[in-house]
């Protein structure tokens, strides 16, 4: 009769380490549309406010910053020739008070935020594909390497305005300092073919 309590509490323990297992955020990169020249490129970070390393900080109001960098590379016989990279920060945080998640967009040059009025609707949109604009490449090899750095601020670091020593110095102090993680690099190889 006492074995059937401590089998239950292995499997719960089991149960609870592969749904953790589960909750890691990773990068999904995937080429999308392969009948364009280049191959559109679709990007998205999965498990991301599911993921314990970052729930502590979600909680305390804290933003989390994802920071996207992709790069072409045309593969060459002696050494492969790298296009200049592109980058982009997306920044999610849960409103103080409210129940409210903002998530804000800074390609170059640029801002755009949208607000959510459920935590479900954010993760949906989070898991929707973005892809950086390309231009027309030449012939041959190619591929694309995917890097993603996640951190998380007491400032919103996507603000123009913010610096690291504004406000949010004191903050953190009292805070203290969230996880920064960069998530595994994806490359992904494609062909252009002669016209």
């Amino acid at each position: 009769m006492r074995r059937t309590p401590c089998l239950l509490a292995v499997a719960l323990a089991l149960a609870a380490t592969a749904a953790s297992a589960q909750a890691r955020a990773t990068t999904v990169a995937r080429l999308i549309s392969h009948d364009r020249s280049p191959p559109e490129l679709g990007v998205h970070v999965s498990n991301l406010l599911d993921d314990p390393d970052w729930q502590e900080q979600w909680g305390n109001a804290f933003f989390i910053q994802l920071h996207w960098k992709v790069q072409l590379w045309q593969v060459k016989l002696l050494l492969d020739s790298p296009q200049p990279p592109i980058e982009w920060d997306v920044c999610v945080q849960q409103v103080p008070g409210l129940d409210l998640f903002n998530y804000t967009e800074r390609p170059a040059g640029a801002r755009i935020t949208k607000t959510f009025r459920t935590l479900d609707s954010l993760k949906t949109w989070l898991v929707g594909d973005e892809g950086p604009p390309v231009r027309p490449l030449a012939p041959g090899r190619w591929y694309y390497l995917v890097d993603v750095h996640v951190s998380t601020s007491a400032e919103d670091p996507c603000d123009p305005r913010s610096t690291p020593n504004s406000g949010g110095f004191l903050r953190s102090l009292v805070q203290g300092v969230g996880p920064t993680r960069d998530l595994t690099t994806r490359r992904l190889q494609f062909t252009v073919p002669e016209r």
